[in-house]
């Protein structure tokens, strides 16, 4: 009796030692896949693997955060855009513009996106509510504010005028512009812009005929260009 209860003790001792072993290695390929592919491969691999009645279907009561939504830009040209940003994996974001909404669900990183977003001239607010498989919404993302500008900005040249001639070896170029305005170009040289839209360059001339190129581009990407052309007696 005694070598048979022995016997039962060795064996179950090498039971034990091969679900140690076995729990030791299941651990060390969940922290390789995890490190590897990252959260939401490791949580959908459980999905998979564990029977339903051992997933938790049931009270959870805790809201998502709010999802982050990538801006580019601050100002458009185009009408409709295209949206994307983060979220919790798996759940559902209401995307509110202007007052409309639209939706989207996150994939299994969180990503989100909208192909078609439809914006009016001027501000458009932007905001979005994520809410998780229990019902659960987040509080609203942060308020982006995005311009859509489809008017071209306007150059008016004050001075010089248009085949003007010039006794000298230089000109000041200046005048005043309409729109939001990101860049200034005169005869391929960069020229600052006042904060009321006005601007002033002082142009080298050669003697005889000298075009003056004056390009402007905005915030939203419109461009707009006036020539004219002097004559130095220089």
């Amino acid at each position: 009796m005694a070598y048979y209860n022995s016997r039962l003790t060795r064996i179950e001792e090498r039971r034990n030692i091969r679900k140690a072993t076995l729990l030791v290695g299941l651990v060390i390929f969940v922290v390789v896949l995890l490190a590897i592919y990252g959260v939401p491969v490791l949580v959908r691999l459980v999905n998979i693997v564990a029977p339903k009645s051992t997933r938790p279907t049931s009270g959870d009561t805790i809201a998502p955060i709010p999802p982050q939504i990538t801006l580019p830009y601050a100002a458009t040209n185009s009408a409709t855009i295209a949206l994307s940003g983060l979220a919790e994996p798996g759940s559902t974001i209401f995307l509110s513009l202007n007052g409309n909404s639209q939706q989207a669900t996150t994939d299994i990183d969180g990503k989100f996106s909208f192909s078609e977003v439809k914006l009016i001239d001027g501000s458009n607010t932007i905001t979005a509510v994520a809410m998780d498989a229990a019902g659960n919404r987040s509080q609203p993302s942060n308020a982006q504010n995005l311009l859509l500008i489809t008017k071209l900005p306007e150059i008016k040249i004050d001075s010089p005028t248009d085949l003007a001639q010039i006794n000298d070896k230089t000109v000041t170029v200046s005048g005043s512009l309409t729109g939001q305005i990101a860049k200034l170009v005169i005869n391929g040289k960069l020229a600052a812009v006042s904060a009321d839209n006005k601007f002033s360059y002082v142009l080298n001339l050669q003697s005889g005929s000298n075009p003056i190129i004056i390009d402007v581009t905005d915030q939203a990407s419109n461009t707009a260009r006036k020539e004219i052309s002097v004559t130095s007696t220089q």
